[in-house]
């Protein structure tokens, strides 16, 4: 787990496994460079654009015996639309040969004309074309076990990391030998000494389906050295792609392991479930982890759990090979810890936290991509000014009818309580509303008390501080009445004299202290004014502020008048 700045009670288990196997395909299948996927999608859009195209394919399906199927659209998005659109093609292979190769350049020339039967061609007449979509759907077969697992409901995220390894080292069994990975997991799988050139199986042990080998023996050995090259290309790139995003090393995802049913018994369960407690330390306190360690101590010794806790079904498959369907582990968990102890208290009360806490890890994105449609059905057009509750009410019904009633209203049983809670409902809606309406105006009225404190505590704020700045150009003012008034006394000392160097120093001193007296004064006025204006809106009893004696014009023009005269007689001086 990554513990980043700012990502409290977040766990990293990883990225979408489901969008990381899908696109690693993808990528596996373009550095082939076959362009099948491009050939199914001009196959059906050919189709699709033209009924008359579509009624003359017809009587080539009847002429061979070929059943009337329309293609099926791939979608590059859309988990799992490859195969089946790959499998009609397939089963269409010899009618769209006679259709694209004798037919159309016989009976319309015209057509053969346009870039898309030019492509549609060129893959037909291929001689590996065939071994290609056999090999395409040999090799999705391996994804789509997982895939399809991956999409149900429920909790699965105590299968995720035995499945991805396994679904890794399926895809390294393509064509690597035995012994280069499978004992290895987590960082040892991971190493690209498992992947060296020497570790790779010759050409003619590369498991490609025994559908795709018959196949590919028609072909020329030219043409089968070059698509052995290409399905190397494809696994190497699979299984890069694979290692480099799947949380394949995930500590986290291992430990997990130990909620499945038969993990119990492991003796390195416990130490499992105690580093899954550190791990989310907003759900399990520091102090409550020893109590997490002894009750699954006391569960891997539960003498109450039975095998139908968590198997559904044992028997064998049509080949005679056993098989187990599990249920659904928080189901199995729900059993657990509702055992209670001699008093009838929960025995697992702690675990129970942690259990729930971690059931609740996702996956996979599809419940979610699931909601986007779901909630795509619900909000339509006609409807787009639900709101959030009401949203999320009818999906509480409709979660309760795929539940309760297996996707049917009619499957739903009605009773007394459910009546009674329709006939109220109403009554409750309309009381909810109230009670909202009430919290909103306490809201309301607690955010205008709030913002009337703050507005008070500003103003308050601002008056010290003009009264602060008053005090200061104070004393700012009597400093500069006492630069005038010994420049004044230097001035007439220098004038007695009749020193030009000494009038001059005074008479820059007497022009500084005038200066400044200007600029404080004019302040003065504004800070006094400022203070006026604050005590007129708080209606305040003080009294008026008296006007310092910077205020009056007189007392200041009365000192700049004998500055002039003294700068005068100055002058004169120099003259």
């Amino acid at each position: 787990m990554h513990k980043k700045a700012g990502t409290h009670g977040l766990v990293d288990i990883g990225v979408c496994t489901l969008h990381k196997v899908h696109n690693a395909f993808g990528v596996a299948l373009d550095s082939t460079e076959w362009e099948i996927d491009a050939f199914v999608l001009d196959i059906y859009q050919g189709f699709k654009l033209s009924a008359a195209r579509r009624k003359d394919y017809v009587k080539i399906q009847q002429l061979q015996d070929v059943p009337e199927h329309t293609f099926l659209r791939y979608v590059q998005c859309r988990w799992l639309s490859l195969v089946p659109a790959l499998e009609r093609v397939l089963e269409q292979w010899a009618s769209l040969s006679e259709y694209f190769t004798v037919y159309l350049p016989s009976k319309q020339p015209l057509a053969c004309k346009n870039d898309r039967y030019g492509r549609i061609v060129k893959v037909i007449k291929a001689e590996t074309s065939k071994a290609k979509i056999l090999f395409l759907i040999h090799s999705a077969a391996d994804f789509q076990g997982f895939l399809t697992l991956f999409q149900t409901e429920g909790p699965l995220i105590h299968l995720l990391y035995d499945k991805l390894h396994e679904l890794y080292k399926v895809i390294l069994g393509k064509y690597l030998k035995e012994e280069a990975f499978v004992s290895r997991f987590g960082r040892g799988i991971l190493d690209e000494s498992v992947t060296k050139c020497e570790n790779e199986l010759p050409d003619d042990k590369l498991n490609v389906g025994i559908r795709t080998r018959e196949t590919l023996r028609k072909a020329s050995s030219a043409a089968q050295k070059m698509f052995c090259v290409d399905v190397r290309k494809f696994d190497r790139q699979l299984s890069k792609k694979l290692r480099d995003t799947l949380p394949l090393q995930s500590t986290l995802l291992r430990d997990l392991q130990c909620l499945h049913p038969l993990a119990r018994t492991d003796l390195k369960s416990a130490d499992a479930i105690l580093r899954v407690a550190r791990s989310v330390p907003h759900s399990i306190a520091e102090e409550n982890i020893d109590k997490v360690i002894a009750q699954f101590t006391l569960y891997q010794h539960e003498s109450q759990i039975a095998e139908n806790w968590f198997i559904f079904e044992k028997g064998n498959d049509a080949n005679g090979d056993p098989f187990t369907k599990w249920k659904r582990v928080d189901q199995y968990w729900s059993k657990v810890l509702n055992i209670t102890d001699e008093l009838g208290q929960p025995k697992y009360h702690i675990l129970a936290r942690l259990v729930k806490c971690v059931l609740v890890f996702a996956h996979g994105n599809a419940d979610v991509e699931r909601g986007f449609a779901a909630n795509a059905l619900t909000v339509t057009e006609a409807r787009s000014s639900l709101n959030e509750t009401s949203i999320s009410a009818l999906g509480t019904v409709q979660d309760a009818v795929r539940v309760l009633g297996g996707g049917a209203v009619s499957g739903i049983t009605v009773t007394r309580e459910m009546l009674r809670c329709v006939r109220t409902a109403y009554s409750r809606y309309e009381a909810d509303k109230e009670a909202e309406t009430k919290r909103q105006k306490e809201v309301l009225s607690s955010a205008k008390s709030a913002a009337a404190c703050v507005a008070e505590t500003q103003k308050k704020e601002t008056l010290n501080n003009l009264k602060k700045r008053e005090a200061e150009l104070k004393v700012e003012l009597s400093s500069v009445q006492e630069l005038l008034k010994e420049g004044n006394i230097r001035l007439a000392d220098a004038l007695k004299k009749k020193d030009a160097t000494l009038i001059s120093v005074a008479q820059a001193m007497l022009s500084s202290a005038s200066s400044k007296l200007v600029d404080v004064n004019g302040e003065m006025t504004a800070v006094l004014k400022e203070l006026h204006d604050s005590h007129a809106e708080q209606k305040s009893d003080e009294p008026p502020v008296k006007k310092n004696k910077c205020m009056s014009k007189d007392g200041w023009i009365c000192e700049l008048v004998a500055l002039y005269e003294l700068r005068s007689d100055m002058n004169g001086l120099e003259g």
